[in-house]
């Protein structure tokens, strides 16, 4: 998965590779570009009909970031979006529409 997204002028593109490690359990990676490195997981829990929750958790080892507030409106504008998406992925039908018309539209301004 490619993502592209940017922030109060920086630009940040990464891409991703996701493995399935069992039904409620997902493990990502960042391959190439910001963020190389990065890996961490996806865990869902049912909550019945209240809903799933959806926790992230990820971990890396680097000497350069972007400023600190670059990152933390980045993370909750990726996080927020991915943990949404997921959400209702888990808890929606198995007659949904088509997946192309449920994958996110690239802008074209932030």
């Amino acid at each position: 998965l490619e993502v592209e997204g940017g922030v109060m002028n920086f630009r940040l593109r990464s891409w991703m590779t996701f493995e399935e490690i069992g039904e409620r359990w997902i493990k990502y990676r960042i391959v190439r570009g910001h963020f190389a490195g990065l890996t961490g997981n996806v865990y869902f829990e049912s909550l019945g009909e209240k809903g799933t929750l959806v926790y992230m958790d990820g971990e890396q080892i680097q000497d350069k970031w972007p400023p600190k507030i670059v990152l933390e409106l980045g993370a909750q504008i990726v996080f927020g979006f991915t943990s949404k998406r997921m959400r209702n992925y888990v808890e929606s039908d198995e007659e949904t529409k088509p997946h192309e018309e449920n994958l996110p539209k690239p802008r074209n301004r932030l």
